[in-house]
């Protein structure tokens, strides 16, 4: 059995642990919004490998309605290869 004074002392610590996670927590949130307003994002649209006509279309509108959007003919590339094709165009994931 924990005496009173062992489980306030617990009842301290355990909350101060979680005022820090949650302070922590708070920032990892904060921080996705840092930059916000300060540069446009990029959005990059891209399709399949052998995307149907209408998946083309799809894909134009959605480049039209995203502003700073560029859409990428995927062709035969790779995943790997979209995503270094977008990190050397500056886009942030």
């Amino acid at each position: 059995m924990f005496t009173l004074r062992t489980l306030r002392t617990m009842y301290t610590i355990l909350r101060a642990a979680l005022k820090m996670i949650f302070a922590l927590k708070q920032y990892e949130v904060d921080s996705e919004y840092r930059w916000a307003g300060s540069q446009d994002p990029k959005i990059v649209i891209t399709t399949s490998r052998d995307p149907s006509s209408r998946l083309k279309m799809f894909a134009k509108e959605m480049k039209l309605i995203f502003p700073n959007a560029q859409r990428i003919n995927r062709g035969h590339y790779d995943v790997k290869q979209v995503v270094q094709a977008c990190k050397a165009q500056d886009v942030r994931f």
